[in-house]
């Protein structure tokens, strides 16, 4: 039962997939297990639950401007039209039946993210994991790390049908540099690396983020990249490809060799653009190839492809000349640290 004076946090950070983005996705990982290398960055989405006084739970994402107001009761549609807030309705539901013995709470669910919706950062999972990592706390459930990270990917890939892989949930679970495993028998392992500090303070000198402005559905350009998997030899070869790469830039990774490490970064990028049409176009090739012509050693579009981040390993001392040569880049070209910590939760009084 939650507490009437107390508020209760959460908060998961939003993550970079460097290696071995596809070959999570479910259709390929049932015929041949798939890997990834991912790290958290110091961005996030929060989640916070305050019991209600009123006969009402209300969902509120501020930082889309979006909010729900509905009586209470222990299950709410996720199929009519226009529904608002359809991830906030399906995680509720979920606890609400699962753990709290269908028993429905007046609450109000507020999150928000520094990140927008689309951006290619993982944003939608580690909105789910938030509140689900909220959610436990508040009610003391006390669900591991595994748990937590599986629950969040069912809540989106079952009970809302919403096309992806497996990393997110996990990224923002776990938290830190890892090499995750998602085997064909269904086992699914997250491997940290342990990196040395100093050569993670020289790949963030190294990194750059450029947003593309353009927000895209992660889910459609997902679906054709599965079909694509399934039906085309061709594309399937290309992610057991990207697959051998993300071995690879483990051990360049944890060899210290970030030269050699942003080499292979691009031609996993290279051989990605080649699984669906619509995970790269005209604009991000020429946004790319300008960077790579002013210092950039390689990059990416971060999660599915079609806008969204990009992330370029530069070479630092000709970081600048890199941002320069990027469209609007004083007000999109940014950087970030690392995080260590998965997500977390606490509460404050009153």
């Amino acid at each position: 039962m939650l507490k009437s004076d107390v508020l209760y946090r959460a908060r998961a950070p939003l993550r970079l997939s460097f290696g071995g983005g596809g070959s999570e996705l479910p259709l390929y990982v049932q015929q041949y297990g798939g890997v990834v290398l991912n790290a958290t960055i110091g961005r996030y989405v929060y989640a916070s639950i305050r019991a209600a006084n009123t006969s009402q739970v209300s969902f509120v994402a501020s930082d889309c401007n979006l909010s729900e107001t509905l009586p209470v009761q222990a299950e709410y549609s996720l199929t009519d039209a226009n529904i608002a807030l359809p991830l906030h309705r399906a995680v509720y539901n979920r606890i609400i039946n699962t753990y709290n013995d269908g028993k429905p709470l007046p609450l109000t669910l507020h999150t928000y993210s520094d990140a927008p919706v689309g951006s290619g950062l993982g944003t939608s999972s580690t909105l789910t994991v938030a509140m689900l990592r909220c959610f436990d706390h508040a009610l003391g459930l006390n669900l591991d790390v595994y748990e937590l990270a599986a629950l969040a990917h069912d809540i989106e890939r079952c009970d809302l049908n919403l096309a992806g892989g497996y990393q997110d949930h996990y990224a923002a679970t776990f938290g830190g540099f890892n090499f995750m495993e998602f085997r064909s028998s269904g086992e699914v392992v997250i491997n940290p690396l342990a990196l040395d500090a100093s050569l993670l303070a020289e790949l963030e000198y190294s990194l750059v983020l450029y947003y593309t402005s353009v927000s895209r559905a992660s889910a459609d350009i997902i679906e054709a990249q599965s079909r694509s998997i399934a039906n085309e030899a061709a594309v399937c070869e290309s992610v057991h490809q990207i697959k051998a790469l993300a071995f690879t830039m483990k051990e360049q990774l944890l060899a210290g060799e970030i030269r050699q490490f942003a080499k292979t970064l691009h031609n996993s990028w290279l051989l990605k653009r080649s699984t669906a049409s619509a995970i790269s176009n005209h604009s991000i090739d020429e946004i790319y190839q300008q960077a790579c012509a002013n210092g950039a050693w390689g990059g990416k579009i971060s999660g599915a492809g079609g806008g969204g981040f990009m992330m370029l390993i530069v070479d630092p001392n000709r970081r600048q000349e890199v941002i320069n040569s990027l469209p609007n880049y004083d007000t999109q070209a940014s950087f970030c640290h690392f995080s260590n910590a998965g997500a977390i939760a606490w509460q404050r009084n009153g």
